[in-house]
């Protein structure tokens, strides 16, 4: 996802827990209840990753962009019509306002973007989780 790709190789786990899972012959109650728990994680598991999934290849609209910067560039030069009689002071009003809407656009821009960038989530979960899995017998 960091890269804008998505991998098939958690497919292949998940599939592989959805096997295991299904394999596995529940017997007593606490059997049972067991395997029914398994069963509602690895599918709130797999819906999660679905999600995450969705949320990677997502992007804000061009027209939600070009509303946002015409709406910034308008209310800048808006900005402009206050009546300041000292000069200096509007010119550090309106430049404040400027810094301040690109800022904003700026982090609209990293968020648009949540698995890559500057701004991004890490996978130190779910490695740590693989670690975890993967030292179960």
């Amino acid at each position: 996802m960091h890269t804008g790709g998505l991998s098939s190789s958690g497919n292949k786990t998940i599939q592989q827990l959805w096997e295991a899972v299904l394999q596995s012959k529940a017997g007593t109650m606490g059997e049972q209840a067991s395997m029914s728990q398994a069963l509602a994680e690895i599918s709130t598991m797999t819906e999660h990753r679905r999600v995450r999934q969705h949320d990677s290849q997502l992007k804000l609209p061009g027209v939600l962009w070009m509303v946002l910067i015409l709406g910034g560039a308008i209310t800048i030069l808006t900005s402009c019509l206050f009546g300041v009689e000292n000069f200096r002071l509007h010119c550090v009003q309106v430049a404040s306002l400027a810094l301040l809407i690109a800022l904003i656009l700026v982090a609209l821009a990293a968020i648009d973007h949540p698995f890559q960038g500057t701004v991004h989530l890490y996978p130190n979960g779910f490695e740590r989780a693989r670690a975890t899995f993967a030292e179960v017998p």
